[in-house]
């Protein structure tokens, strides 16, 4: 019940379902203009997204929230 509450409120499993999306080229090209489902919540395991954004160079398509500079 606690984490249906949650995710009404705060999309918090949403959230961190989106970032590790981003970490998917193809899904990072297709949504470069969609914001997360909340852009106010930290990006989990930031540096490993900052990886995957520099290995693929993808920092055209990620975006300031995304990727710190």
């Amino acid at each position: 019940m606690c984490i249906i509450i949650d995710e009404a409120n705060r999309k918090s499993i949403s959230n961190v379902l989106w970032h590790k999306l981003k970490m998917n080229e193809q899904f990072a090209r297709e949504t470069v203009t969609e914001k997360a489902p909340n852009p106010d919540l930290k990006i989990p395991f930031e540096s490993a997204f900052e990886e995957q954004v520099e290995k693929f160079n993808l920092r055209e398509t990620a975006t300031p929230p995304d990727v710190k500079n």
